[in-house]
């Protein structure tokens, strides 16, 4: 249970670094447009999740309790998934 622990935890902090890497790296317009396109859509979720956790937090009375780890590599995960679908349709 502990080596799987391990294996996700480095999973993610790969993902985490792929996107840090992703999001420096210059590139042409279409390169551009696809990470400018991955980003936006990430926020989209990123706001979806703090609203989500903010109204359940409210009907339960108690405070927000999402955890910035959590909510950063559920990002990073968000991310790279979109930029390979957009990679996809937009060949890159």
């Amino acid at each position: 249970m502990v080596i799987l622990f391990w294996l996700i935890t480095v999973a993610l902090l790969v993902a985490v670094i792929a996107m840090l890497i992703v999001i420096g790296k210059k590139g042409d317009e279409r390169r551009r447009f696809i990470v400018e396109k991955a980003r936006s859509r990430t926020f989209y979720v990123a706001i979806g999740i703090l609203l989500l956790d903010s109204i359940t937090a409210s009907i339960k009375g108690k405070a927000a309790e999402e955890s910035s780890l959590i909510m950063l590599a559920v990002l990073a995960l968000v991310f790279l998934i979109e930029l390979l679908h957009l990679s996809r349709i937009y060949g890159e």
